[in-house]
This record gives structure tokens, C-alpha cells and sequence, in this order.
């Protein structure tokens, strides 16, 4: 049986594709692609949390409780795996997707375990998918979705080496431990395009599926603008002293974004040009790697401004919302 395993990254329409895969499991199944519920779904995050050390290193106490907790116990998950594996044979594909596998698996390692995990299910090949975008689209990105888990920091984007560069950015030296285990030759990437995606994706894994018989890909994230973080920034003590639980403050950015979200226009965190030409500098060697290996580029190329723009009546409305649900 072979395995193509969709490890992220993260922020480049991961959550949309894991949806879209479900929804066209009957469809997949007829090309002899077959998905899995044993490690969660529609985002696989339990392979991800059997491979990693990481629980084991911080906590012991924590990585034993992990191990007793029947919904998270490797053994068990593992085999019921093997419960939705035994009916499959030789000609049988499946597809594995979570962006945690890129996030959390940090060492050699981990990815080592995660590909003993799955040739203990049975396994024998394996096909290992990764879409790429410009590190400072990402960081943008990944600001948004730190105010929707109530993580209020600053809505900017800040120089690439001023603090210590996150694991998921370090694209070159996480590839190349996936490329030491699995083999170079079983790695492929693509370019991070939404309107793209789909086609991409099953270009890698199936070209003769068509792409049109399928249930469209939706996005499942909601942006938030710019206005709606400013704010939500601005007033981050009032609203951390009255939404002590953070469910409440992850509640308050729902509204927000029901109220004040949504639009195609909507203003994002900007980026100058000066910030791009600093990012595009300082991860140069691994757009030179994903380049030599992959063929296309990460630099970034998207719009840039002189300034920020603000609306700043969206600003004031979004402020006054605050103070009313808040206070």
C-alpha cells in the first residue's frame, strides 16, 4: 500500500484542502484513494502527536498521561488503523494531511517514528507532498490566526532576524530531515497558489482525477482585516481584564469578524518593500535550495505600500463594539 502524506505548511490552504478531501471521499475512493478517521480528520493531527517526543520531553508526567488517555494512546490508535487498513490491498492509495507533521516533528527522529508508526500499519511507500509561499506572506498570515486563538501581539511585521527565526520558517533544514528519511526522490513540493491548489495537488498524487467532477474547494478561514486587529490590539488589556478565559476572547474575534470581516478588499497587515527585500535576503539559501531541488521560487513578489492603510471610520466602529460587548 502506498501513503501520500500532505505535511502542510501551515497557512497555505491546509485547512481547506483536508475539508475538500473528505467531502470527495466517495469520489477518491473510485480511484482507489482511501481516507482514514483513526488518526483524526479532516485534519490528521494524532499522527503527529504519537510521532513526537516532544510531550515526553517537557513533561513526563504529561507524556504519561498521554500515553493512558484512550483517545490519544499511540497502541490504540494505531490499532484501530489497522482495523481500517485490513480490507485494503496493494492497489490502494491513502492520503494523510496535517500541517502538524511539519510543525511539530523538529528532529530526525520524530519523522523517524512517524514513518515506523505507519510501516507498522502496513506501509511499505510513501509520497511525501509540501506546499511552499514566501516566508513573509506566511508571518502575515500566521499573525491572523494568532488573534483568532485570543494571541493579541502587535499587527506587524517586524525585521526576519530580530527574534529567533520559528521552526516552520527554517524551510531548507526541515525539508532536508524529511528528504534523509524518506528519500529525497519522495518529496515533492508546490508552489502555494489558492486558485491553484487543487490542481497542483492532484497533478502530484493523480492527474487523471478530474478536478471538475469535484465538490469545489471552500475556505474555511475567515480573514481578519487589519482594522479588526489594530483594535483588537489597542484594547488588549481591557479586553484580556474582562475575557479572563481565553474561549472568550477567541469568541469576541468570531463576532468581529461576523460584524466587520469578510471582504475581498479588506486591508491586511502591510508590507513595505523595504521588509520584503530584507526577508527575500535573509532566506535566500532556502529559496536557493528549493529552487535547485524543486524548481520554482519563494521570493516574495506580492503588492507592497509605503504605509499602512487605514480605515479609520471601520477603526472607530470596531473600537466602540468593543467597549459596548466588553465593559
Amino acid at each position: 500500500m502506498h501513503c501520500f502524506l500532505h505535511i502542510g505548511v501551515e497557512k497555505t490552504g491546509t485547512t481547506s484542502l483536508q475539508n475538500h478531501l473528505y467531502k470527495n471521499q466517495d469520489i477518491l475512493k473510485k480511484r482507489k484513494f482511501i481516507l482514514t478517521k483513526s488518526f483524526g480528520y479532516p485534519n490528521n493531527y494524532k499522527l503527529s502527536l504519537i510521532s513526537s517526543n516532544a510531550s515526553k520531553r517537557e513533561s513526563p508526567r504529561r507524556y504519561l498521561n498521554f500515553l493512558n488517555n484512550p483517545k490519544l494512546n499511540k497502541y490504540r490508535i494505531l490499532k484501530r488503523a489497522r482495523g481500517e487498513l485490513k480490507s485494503a490491498n496493494e492497489k490502494h492509495k491513502f492520503i494523510f494531511s496535517s500541517e502538524h507533521l511539519h510543525s511539530m516533528l523538529k528532529s530526525e527522529e520524530e519523522i523517524k517514528n512517524l514513518k515506523e508508526n505507519l510501516e507498522s500499519i502496513g506501509f511499505k511507500s510513501f509520497s511525501i507532498v509540501v506546499v511552499l509561499r514566501p516566508v513573509i506572506e506566511m508571518l502575515r498570515s500566521r499573525i491572523s490566526t494568532g488573534f483568532k486563538f485570543g494571541n493579541f501581539e502587535n499587527p506587524v511585521i517586524s525585521d526576519p532576524w530580530k527574534d529567533k527565526v520559528p521552526h516552520v520558517y527554517q524551510i531548507k533544514s526541515t525539508l532536508k530531515r524529511w528528504m534523509n528519511i524518506f528519500g529525497n526522490e519522495n518529496l515533492n513540493a508546490i508552489k502555494y497558489s489558492y486558485e491553484l491548489l487543487l490542481y497542483d495537488f492532484y497533478s502530484l498524487i493523480d492527474s487523471e482525477i478530474d478536478i471538475n467532477s469535484l465538490i469545489p474547494l471552500e475556505n474555511k478561514n475567515k480573514s481578519l482585516s487589519f482594522e479588526i486587529m489594530q483594535s483588537v490590539f489597542l484594547n488588549k488589556e481591557i479586553i484580556e481584564k474582562n475575557l479572563v478565559d481565553k474561549k472568550e476572547r477567541q469568541n469576541l474575534i468570531n463576532d468581529l469578524i461576523n460584524h466587520y470581516g469578510g471582504e475581498a478588499n479588506q486591508n491586511k497587515i502591510y508590507i513595505s518593500e523595504e521588509s520584503q527585500s530584507k526577508f527575500n535576503k535573509a532566506f535566500k539559501m532556502d529559496n536557493d535550495f528549493i529552487h535547485d531541488n524543486f524548481g520554482f521560487s519563494i521570493n516574495s513578489v506580492c503588492k507592497t505600500e509605503e504605509v499602512q492603510r487605514i480605515n479609520y471610520d471601520l477603526l472607530s466602529e470596531i473600537n466602540h463594539y468593543i467597549e459596548r460587548n466588553v465593559l
